[in-house]
Order: structure tokens, then sequence, then C-alpha cells
């Protein structure tokens, strides 16, 4: 049995002086199938879920007449120990989904949960190649998932350049998953030795080959999706990677991080962009936006990233098409960074607005001459 694990927010809280009427607005949120009851100094006390108001059929009136007084919990311990727990309740019974994690002073933190019924779809590897490498035609070689930015110059100058230009240009540049060359087209002139691009599909590969044949400190390759055999260890300045890994489930970033930490030379540094869908795995069904990978975490990546001897720099949790933070913008390198910087950006998908109606106007104005 899979569990998840995902931090508790305000809105999964309701205090024990609240009423019916309010417990029922905030169980009318998408996904919300239960809110945690806490007193005024943030102490648990039961859990409320829906079934609780249904049943006693309460429109109005204090809460405390209708909420589970023993409801099943767990003490914060190990991440190991608390999925254990867990699977126990879950197997037990069939009715719970969902169950608090509680802090020393029994205070709740987040929220283990698991999918019965999972329909979901893995992105697996061969997926992944029979979608992009077979079956997507590439109307506008990827520049069509700029279209919120309104052009994919305005996306690389407004969003993502402004994020990694203290590391660029560089000596040795590669770009795991470039598609068409999306940002290839940038990341090339900024490799002043050599630019690597590799990728899974063979397709993309050759087209980039066409695409940037004049660049002759340019390099594409394929490989399996998961290691990077054509690159030599500790080769690389600048690892980037973005608007790919977001559909690839754990195991393949828990290689690729193996791989970059591999190549990456002591003083180098990667921008990888992945999925954090997993933190939400109890708001969507098997429809996650955007076709992000749902085993996939920044705090696994994180974990993942310190087992290979590596340190996170930065981690920015971003939204895409949706409210939540479904991604992850991840900063890391081989050597240890003193002032590490984690962030919930929840306002991303403002900065492509933003960016639609004032800088791409710059580049729209260019066009025209």
């Amino acid at each position: 049995m899979d569990c998840f694990t995902r931090v508790l927010k305000k809105s999964d809280l309701i205090l024990t002086k609240a009423d019916a009427a309010q417990a029922k607005r905030a169980l009318a949120t998408k996904g919300k199938t239960c809110l945690v009851v806490v007193d005024e100094g943030g102490v648990f006390q039961c859990v409320l879920t829906k079934g609780d108001l249904k049943r006693h059929n309460v429109a109005s009136g204090s809460i405390e007449q209708v909420y589970n007084r023993s409801p099943k919990h767990i003490v914060s311990a190990s991440e190991e120990e608390i999925l254990t727990q867990a699977r126990n309740i879950f197997e037990t019974y069939s009715s719970i989904n969902k169950i608090p994690v509680l802090d020393a002073e029994r205070r709740p933190i987040s929220f283990v949960f698991t999918r019965r019924n999972n329909t979901m779809r893995n992105n697996t590897i061969d997926r992944n190649y029979d979608t992009w490498n077979d079956t997507y035609e590439w109307v506008a070689d990827g520049d069509e998932w700029s279209v919120a930015w309104g052009s994919q110059k305005a996306q690389w100058y407004g969003a993502l350049y402004p994020r990694i230009a203290p590391w660029l240009p560089a000596e040795s540049v590669l770009e795991i998953a470039p598609g068409h060359g999306r940002w290839t087209e940038f990341l090339i002139p900024l490799s002043s030795k050599k630019y690597r691009g590799v990728d899974l599909l063979p397709n993309c590969a050759d087209f980039c080959k066409r695409r940037f044949s004049e660049a002759k400190h340019a390099s594409f390759f394929t490989n399996n999706g998961l290691t990077l055999p054509m690159i030599e260890d500790r080769s690389c300045d600048f690892v980037f990677s973005f608007d790919s890994l977001v559909h690839v489930e754990l195991d393949v970033l828990k290689s690729y991080v193996h791989e970059v930490l591999r190549v990456l030379k002591d003083d180098g540094i990667a921008f990888i962009h992945h999925s954090n869908a997993g933190e939400y795995l109890d708001l969507y069904d098997e429809n996650i936006p955007g076709w992000r990978a749902p085993t996939v975490t920044a705090s696994l990546v994180k974990k993942f990233i310190e087992q290979e001897g590596g340190y996170v720099w930065l981690q920015e949790k971003i939204n895409w098409i949706v409210d939540e933070c479904v991604d992850c913008l991840t900063l890391f390198g081989r050597e240890e960074c003193y002032e590490p910087y984690f962030v919930d950006n929840e306002l991303f998908m403002l900065e492509a607005m933003l960016t639609k109606t004032r800088i791409n106007k710059y580049w729209s104005a260019a066009r025209k001459f």
C-alpha cells in the first residue's frame, strides 16, 4: 500500500468553537475530506469529516456535537515509523484514508494518507517515450508551452534567466531533455567551450542536431532516460533542465540526481525543474495538472541529493496552471551552501501574466523590425 505525506495547512484546521456551517464551507473545497479540530492553543482535539456532518444532519450549531472524539492519529517519529503505523491503520480500517501527525506537544503538523482504488498512471520512461517521441506533434517545437508568458523569449528573459544568471556564462553546460531546443537556443551561446544536450528521444536529439548544426561546440546524445554515460566525471560547470523532468517519476529523478552530482565540477551547480505533485495527491485523482509525476515531492528530491553527498542551495516550489505548488525548481551542487533558501511561490503564474503583458511587449515590438 502506497502512503504519502504532506505538510498541514491553515485551511486544514478548524477551532473547536467553530459552527457546522463554517465547517461545511471549509469541507466544500476540492479534495478536502476532513478537518483537524484544534483548541485556541493549536492543540489537537479531534477530526471532523464530511461524513460526520452528513450522519448528524447538522447545518448549524457547534461542531462539538458531531466530531469524532477518538480519531486515529500518529505521534511524530521517523518517516519510516510514521509510514509503518499509517499502513497498519489503513489496512485495518478501510474507511480511513487520511491520518493527522502530531508533534510532541500534540500540535498537528502533517497528514499521512493513502489512495485507495488508485487509477493514476505513473509517467514511466516507456510512457514518456511513446508520448513525446511517437505521438506528440511538437506543433511549435515546444514554444507552445510558453504561451502563458507571451513567447519563449519572454519566458527565458522574464522568468528563467534571472534565476540562473549568476552561474552563466559557463565553460561547460549540460542540458537534460532539451526537446526541440526551446532553451538550447539560449544556452549554447552561454556555453563558452562546450554544450551537451542529452535526451531520451531520438526525434528530439536528431532535431537539435539539425537546428544547431552551426554550433561546433554543441553535441547531442540519446540515453536510456536514467543515466549519462557519455558525460565524464566532474566535467560540467552548469546542468540545466526545465519543463521536461516534471514528467518523470521518483526512480528517474533519483538516478539523475546521482548522475548530475557525478558529472558536476566541485564548484558546479545544477538547476532542475521537477514535479512536486506528490504533496497534493489528496487533492487530485488521476488527473494531475500538467501531467506532473505523482510520486515526486521537493522533500524527496532534497533527500536524494543529500544522500548522494550533495547540497541543496535553493528550492522554490511554484504553481503551474493551478493554485497549488505542483512543481519545484531545485538548485544544488557539490559544495555546501551556508544559507540555503526554501520558498513556496504561489505567484509564479502571476509572474507569467506580468511577463506576458509587460516584457513580452518589447519582444513583440522587436519582431516588427
